[in-house]
């Protein structure tokens, strides 16, 4: 299991205007690589980054966070920006479980409901997509 704790902990107390423009500008330079996103604005916290009809990772809008699959991960690197937003977790499968986390340790600041001890970046993404 990857513990991604410290991690949310970064990600959640960045000091950054992510929801604001980041988000949208780092989006389209993903759209330059190739890639479409998904995203229903107003509607979902997350977009999905897509590659020939396969989802390949998650942007979190309210977080500058990813998770990408492996083998893309260099197309995010490439549209980041000259800091280190958004942060980057690489996985194998989206629908893989190997994450974990101390939700004690978050839970004033994320609203959970999956199983902290084995997770996929693809629940993360089902339970914190709501608006």
């Amino acid at each position: 299991m990857n513990d991604i704790t410290t991690v949310m902990n970064d990600v959640i107390s960045a000091d950054v205007s992510w929801t604001n423009n980041h988000f949208f500008v780092f989006t389209e330079k993903l759209k330059s690589k190739g890639l479409e996103i998904s995203f229903w604005e107003n509607e979902e916290n997350w977009a999905s980054i897509i590659r020939k009809d396969t989802t390949m990772g998650y942007i979190w809008r309210k977080y500058p966070l990813v998770f990408i699959v492996g083998g893309y991960e260099h197309l995010i690197n490439e549209c980041r920006r000259d800091d280190k937003y958004p942060w980057v977790i690489k996985t194998d499968s989206l629908s893989h479980k190997e994450f974990m986390l101390d939700y004690h340790e978050l839970k004033d600041r994320i609203d959970f409901g999956i199983d902290q001890n084995s997770f996929s970046a693809e629940d993360l993404w089902f339970f914190t997509n709501r608006n």
